[in-house]
């Protein structure tokens, strides 16, 4: 790939004849142009392809999850099961948002590649996952889970490795680099937990050749305002809940509290009868 990449967005003008950028097959004229929208590029693709995208229909939801954010909550004091309503309203808002972006990648399913990299979440996006193991895995299912779980849980980094700022870059890729399979990382390659995964794994994708990733590559990943805005208020979302309040940690790099991110067999590791709460792993 052509390095014409940028994460600096740049105002353009659609000639009216080309093809509309909603990807309906019409030429613009005939189809958003009336919209009056202002479009922006973030350069091209592993294609070669420009990477056009909607800037007044991604503010627009970018303000949507902004205003979720602070009338539900910033407030605080929310229960486990209010938290997990709001979480898929976030993950649905984000998907909706980010769907003129990750038209340009790679990435389909079984590709698996990133299913292989360190990957943590939030305690309410733990508790989700666990709620959809018990209601949709069979007893045997969870067992052949717990058994990957201590198998593979003492070469995850814990949450304290990562947060020491020195060395997280050195922990993460040192991990990645050992190529083990997420957990619930199915034989066909596809995610048994698609529906709930974990935010961090719905963020990730990238404009590079998919041939990258299978080398184990850098990648070119953009930054997406809808994802920053997401990942925000789902950090957020994790410390107001009650049951959680206890599960954050004063970030230096940030200057402010965050949630405490664990990888998911350090959540489980206890099963899945419940997450575990226990700070000092």
């Amino acid at each position: 790939m052509k390095n014409r990449m940028t994460n600096v967005e740049k105002q353009i003008k659609i000639n009216p004849n080309d093809k509309c950028v909603c990807g309906s097959g019409l030429k613009f004229k005939n189809c958003c142009r009336d919209k009056k929208h202002e479009y922006r590029i973030l350069g091209e693709n592993y294609e070669d392809r420009e990477i056009i995208f909607d800037y007044t229909e991604s503010s627009r939801k970018y303000d949507e999850i902004s205003q979720l954010l602070l009338s539900q909550i910033a407030d605080g004091g929310i229960s486990v099961t209010k938290g997990k309503e709001i979480l898929k309203k976030l993950y649905s808002m984000e998907e909706e948002g980010m769907k003129q972006f990750t038209k340009y990648a790679p990435c389909s399913k079984g590709c698996s590649h990133c299913c292989h990299i360190y990957m943590d979440c939030t305690a309410v996006e733990a508790e989700l996952v666990r709620e959809y193991v018990v209601k949709n895995f069979s007893e045997e299912k969870i067992m052949e889970l717990e058994k990957k779980i201590e198998a593979t849980i003492n070469e995850v980094p814990s949450y304290k490795d990562v947060l020491n700022e020195e060395n997280k870059d050195k922990v993460i890729a040192d991990y990645s680099k050992k190529n083990i399979p997420c957990i619930f990382l199915k034989e066909d390659n596809s995610c048994s937990i698609y529906e709930v995964r974990p935010f961090n794994c719905r963020k990730f994708f990238t404009v590079s050749d998919s041939a990258k990733c299978k080398k184990g590559e850098e990648v070119i990943r953009p930054a997406v305002s809808i994802n920053n805005i997401t990942q925000y208020a789902v950090n957020y979302l994790s410390m107001s809940i009650n049951r959680y309040k206890s599960l954050k940690t004063y970030s230096r790099e940030d200057g402010e509290d965050k949630a405490i991110y664990k990888s998911l067999q350090y959540w489980f590791k206890n099963g899945f009868k419940e997450i575990d709460r226990d700070r000092s792993l």
